[in-house]
């Protein structure tokens, strides 16, 4: 018997890497045409429409944080913006004793509200008047902006803007701190 899958009548099945690329492509296609779209996520929120961060960015440089929102809700909304470490080890887990297997290692999750550097600047949106349900309401556009000194310790940070009522509503950006004689 060969290496091909056998039928109840005819011929033997034949494997083909083309034809599982078109099963591939062909499910994806099928995927996409129902809405679900596959991706690393949007940029954007109903509540954010933007985030821009620029400045100097070497240590102890003035940043600034620019960010863009469209207001659709009948209530003030508050907003926090923060400034985090990109990659936060925590505690450092013990090494094992000598003849002791070593624990599988784990990746890191993303920046949680330990990872929290400092608070750069709380916001408040103003009510919209007409405002109502998201996909109904004609949103007010804004934006606010303010300027930070960066941290003194060079490395890689995340800013990070949100809603404290629902942290799920934010929108961030990545930034690295150079040594401050660097250009």
């Amino acid at each position: 018997m060969s290496g091909a899958a056998r039928t109840s009548e005819g011929p033997p099945l034949r494997r083909s890497p083309a034809g599982a690329l078109l099963a591939l492509l062909l499910g994806l296609a099928v995927l996409t045409g129902c809405g679900i779209r596959l991706s690393s996520g949007s940029d954007t929120t109903e509540l954010f429409k933007g985030l821009i961060v620029q400045g100097d960015f070497r240590a102890g440089g003035r940043v600034s944080v620019t960010l863009q929102y469209a207001q659709p809700y009948p209530v003030t909304v508050d907003v926090a913006c923060d400034l985090r470490h990109a990659h936060f080890r925590g505690t450092p887990t013990p090494q094992p004793a000598p003849g002791t297997t070593t624990p599988a290692r784990l990746a890191y999750p993303p920046p949680t509200p330990v990872n929290k550097l400092f608070d750069i600047v709380g916001w408040t949106i103003p009510v919209n008047t007409d405002g109502g349900p998201v996909d109904e309401a004609t949103p007010i556009l804004g934006s606010f902006e303010h300027t930070f000194i960066a941290p003194q310790e060079p490395g890689r940070y995340v800013v990070k803007c949100y809603t404290p009522r629902d942290t799920n509503n934010a929108i961030s950006r990545n930034i690295t701190i150079v040594p401050a004689s660097d250009q």
